[in-house]
């Protein structure tokens, strides 16, 4: 049985106590989680947005992070759906997707962000659900979703 993946920060929101964190924009460095959650952080803000953090870069932070017991969450550039897709498959716990004004545009983020049945992520090659057979919600193609 995988191990589960604690989330210290959100934990703390759904108990209604105080969940801090902090902002991370220019360091590549992966000790930098450590030393936050030594600090008394909760969370990591990792920021490719308005920093010089790379996808790379973000991904052995969140990595670290997760070992320490601090939440990452990252920022994307705006529209990079890209980039936030492979930022939730290397670590990071959650994404802040910027310039989100509406409520079908805050939609449109789930649905890119989200795996079947709930958005239309692509789920890889080859792509399968034991447990629910389907057609491949691009390509059409049958196979289990």
């Amino acid at each position: 049985m995988p191990a589960a993946i604690r989330n210290v920060a959100r934990e703390k929101l759904e108990q209604g106590q105080l969940s801090l964190g902090v902002g991370i924009r220019m360091t590549r460095s992966v000790e930098i989680a450590k030393a936050m959650a030594v600090a008394g952080f909760d969370w990591l803000f990792l920021d490719m947005e308005h920093g010089v953090m790379s996808l790379e870069s973000c991904a052995q932070i969140a990595t670290a992070a997760l070992d320490a017991g601090i939440a990452p969450i990252a920022r994307v550039p705006n529209g990079e759906y890209s980039i936030a897709t492979r930022a939730l498959d290397n670590g990071v716990l959650g994404i802040v997707v910027p310039h989100v004004d509406t409520e079908e545009e805050a939609r449109e983020v789930v649905n890119r962000l989200k795996y079947p049945p709930v958005g239309h992520r692509s789920m890889g090659e080859p792509f399968h659900r034991a447990d629910k057979p389907g057609i491949h919600p691009r390509r059409g193609e049958v196979g289990h979703v």
